[in-house]
């Protein structure tokens, strides 16, 4: 794990935007040689456009072509962490024959995949919105936060889409409308609160609407507003398709039925193929693309007798390993993972009590808000990965967020430390991941969005890590960086990064791995929905009386010393008690001094 060197180097995340018609005269000539161009505009939606660079091309690629996958070519630079990738070969590879439509669920693929014409399609019609923002065309951002990523939606997810406000901070600079559909409304004092936090609230609150489903159902928001008549006609009334983009939690099947309803593009394209790849099982297999060492495990299993051949198999590979992680191959926040106790066997165990034994162990595995009842149904459906649990002196658990551009640039939004609780739930994440690994993660997720952008994926994604060391103390200068999961969505701690940047006005540096102010400071947070105990809760509590509160204690957000919490999740006061915070500091001892303060605070109340 090299240590960065930025007085001695400053390079660039890059990737290859080419065109179809480009790639059909490669593949008949020499390979690919290019050299580093200027950077790119940023994206309408206030993704960072800085860090990241396209590539010029010995040869001329319309301005509106769809980036076409190939391997990327050595020359692929990396921006200020003083190490390269292992570098792709830079021959070009054949065209895949196989139409990616008729895919099996685990795809057989080569490196260089070629987007469908449907993909294609998508691409094309989200970098026509891009450029219209480029041209200083007002957009119109639909914002569904949908929640439906491999988990079972509750009832707290109604509050939870009302922390992507932060969509509207994000445009607080552009000059979109933004649209937002909300299961239920959302109140006067929260939306004023929330606005408060830009320069000018009145003008951006004139360029945001809500379309509200009225609807307390514990279904995905996409589910309900496809199956109302009233809500899907009021949308379709205020959608202008010729200049609509739809912004998504998670860009799953139904947001693209809804994309094609409404006639507008969705931000991240998405087909079967494309989704097998945010899998844990998908997730594996690109690792090792990209390069990366996995802990020892199985993929792509679907049956009870493959997850325990698969067990059997990887015990014996490691005969003192004590515990595994079964893990479902879609799940969100934890869910759908469980440890499992390796049994121990001695050397007359036969064959047939071996596997009773490790059923047995099967029978008593603990899913976090899920049951064992229709275990098997779901292993046949969606499958499962198996790991072997990471065991050491220390672990810190680590997460890079990135953003993959229609040109196929890939940019460093992010690293995070993150916590999770007993069953491995994420808990919430504090900013920036500790100092010995923000250079190691960055580099890492810098292959795996390589890999994700050959294969055509675009928008938002995340992978999680676990950096593990045998003593505290020697974690900095000797730790092994293990992936574990590919997140192709928002992940947990994006509302924080992007609540963060819009109230200090702070912009993510890649070569120092830190937020900036224009002044030069440092912005740290820590960011959770769950600030308190999960026994605490201010149920009963209006938010007008726990802002006075609040602010009287000298708590909120000072943007004279960037210091103080911003809250999210605040209409679950009325249902829960709970309520969701970033605490922002210029320090990070501060930041998390500042998120457990807040904790014991409203313990209090």
């Amino acid at each position: 794990h090299p240590q960065s060197d930025n007085s001695k180097k400053k390079e660039i995340y890059t990737n290859l935007p080419v065109g179809v018609d480009a790639m059909i005269r490669l593949i008949s000539t020499k390979p690919l040689h290019v050299s580093p161009g200027s950077s790119g505009k940023s994206s309408p939606q206030a993704k960072p456009g800085a860090n990241s660079a396209k590539i010029d091309t010995p040869f001329s690629v319309p301005k509106k072509t769809t980036p076409t996958f190939l391997p990327t070519p050595a020359t692929t630079r990396l921006e200020a962490t003083g190490a390269r990738p292992s570098s792709p070969s830079d021959q070009v590879l054949p065209l895949h024959s196989s139409s990616l439509a008729s895919a099996p669920q685990t795809p057989d693929c080569d490196p260089a995949i070629i987007a469908t014409s449907k993909i294609q399609a998508q691409h094309e019609a989200l970098s026509k919105r891009y450029a219209q923002a480029d041209q200083g065309t007002p957009l119109q951002i639909v914002v569904i936060p949908s929640k439906s990523v491999g988990s079972p939606i509750d009832g707290h997810a109604l509050h939870v889409e009302q922390r992507y406000l932060w969509e509207a901070l994000a445009q607080r600079e552009s000059n979109s409308e933004i649209i937002f559909v909300l299961s239920k409304p959302i109140a006067d004092d929260v939306l004023n609160y929330t606005l408060a936090h830009c320069d000018n609230p009145e003008e951006l609150r004139s360029r945001l609407s809500f379309v509200v489903l009225n609807d307390p159902r514990s279904l995905p928001i996409e589910k309900k507003l496809l199956s109302s008549k009233k809500g899907l006609a009021d949308l379709q009334a205020r959608v202008q398709p010729e200049r609509a983009l739809i912004h998504a939690f998670a860009s799953g099947q139904k947001i693209h039925d809804l994309g094609e309803v409404l006639g507008t593009p969705v931000e991240g394209p998405r087909s079967p193929e494309l989704d097998y790849w945010g899998t844990k099982s998908g997730g594996r297999k690109l690792f090792t693309d990209a390069g990366l060492t996995c802990f020892d495990g199985a993929n792509d299993l679907h049956s009870r007798r493959d997850l325990v051949q698969a067990l059997l198999e990887t015990i014996e590979r490691n005969p003192t390993a004590q515990r595994a992680v079964v893990k479902m191959n879609e799940s969100v926040s934890g869910r759908g993972n469980a440890v499992f106790n390796i049994p121990q066997f001695d050397p007359n165990t036969s064959l047939t009590e071996k596997h009773r034994l490790i059923e047995a162990e099967i029978d008593r595995l603990d899913f976090p808000g899920c049951s064992l009842e229709n275990f098997d149904n779901d292993l046949a459906e969606v499958g499962c990965v198996i790991e072997l649990f990471a065991e050491g002196e220390f672990v810190e658990e680590l997460t890079g967020m990135f953003f993959i551009h229609t040109d196929g640039r890939v940019e460093a939004l992010a690293t995070h430390g993150q916590f999770t609780n007993e069953k491995m739930a994420y808990q919430g994440g504090s900013f920036p991941a500790p100092s010995p690994f923000r250079a190691s993660v960055q580099d890492a997720t810098f292959k795996v969005g390589q890999e994700l952008a050959k294969r055509g994926v675009v928008g938002y994604f995340g992978v999680d890590y676990l950096a593990v060391s045998k003593t505290k103390d020697s974690a900095a200068a000797d730790f092994n960086l293990f992936p574990l999961e590919i997140n192709l969505r928002q992940v947990g701690s994006t509302h924080g990064l992007q609540i963060a940047k819009a109230v200090t006005d702070a912009e993510y540096c890649p070569n120092t791995h830190v937020l900036k102010t224009k002044d030069g400071t440092q912005i740290h947070y820590w960011v959770s929905d769950h600030v308190m105990d999960d026994d605490a809760n201010l149920k009963g509590i209006k938010w007008s009386a726990l802002e006075k509160i609040l602010r009287d204690a000298n708590l909120l957000y000072n943007p004279k010393t960037h210091t103080g919490l911003v809250f999210h999740n605040i209409s679950a006061l009325d249902d829960t008690g709970k309520i969701g915070v970033t605490a922002i500091a210029t320090t990070a001892e501060d930041a998390e001094r500042t998120f457990r303060q807040a904790g014991t605070f409203l313990k209090s109340l």
